[in-house]
């Protein structure tokens, strides 16, 4: 671990070190962690997840962000829909990782944001046991995340999550 930066998180306090190396095949570890230090620490309505290379347009996202009504769950991106696994190549997916031949809609990679109620329930299932850590589990989490809200019918109808938008595209979030 480089010691500058734990010098800088010792000082400021606003940088998370996780026990586990950084790699694509663990982003979900990365989300979860996100999700668990703002059930545990930060007292904020939303979550946002972004790559180190995105530049975020905080007014445009907060935009977005004030047109759902206070109090709603939500998940915010870029979404995909109707996506299916890749079964061979570089970035396959065997049918024991993920046996349904659609992924659940998900937010790109690039950034997201999900309403703390959301984050809060990631935080307690990973706490409980009951979220499954696998190769795929970065769209077993978005899929546990419509759940948490206990709005599946809203979800389907397009009320609670939103993409794309010119503030959650790509790497302009």
């Amino acid at each position: 671990m480089n010691e500058d930066l734990l010098k800088e998180a010792d000082f400021f306090g606003d940088i998370v070190i996780v026990p586990f190396v950084d790699s694509y095949d663990l982003v979900v570890l990365k989300t979860i962690a996100i999700c668990d230090y703002a059930a545990r620490v930060v007292p904020a309505k939303y979550v946002m997840k972004c790559d180190d290379d995105t530049f975020v347009r905080l007014d445009s996202v907060m935009a977005e962000v004030k047109k759902i009504s206070d109090g709603r769950s939500f998940y915010l991106g870029n979404m995909n829909y109707f996506h299916r696994p890749l079964r061979e190549g570089k970035w396959a997916v065997s049918y024991e990782e993920w046996p349904i031949e659609e992924y659940p809609p998900y937010a790109d990679g690039a950034g997201y944001i999900v309403s703390s109620d959301i984050a809060n329930f990631v935080a307690s299932e990973m706490e409980k046991g009951r979220l499954n850590v696998s190769s795929v589990s970065t769209y077993y989490l978005h899929f546990m995340t419509h759940f948490a809200s206990n709005s599946r019918r809203d979800c389907a109808a397009g009320a609670n999550r939103i993409g794309p938008t010119p503030a959650l595209s790509n790497h302009l979030l």
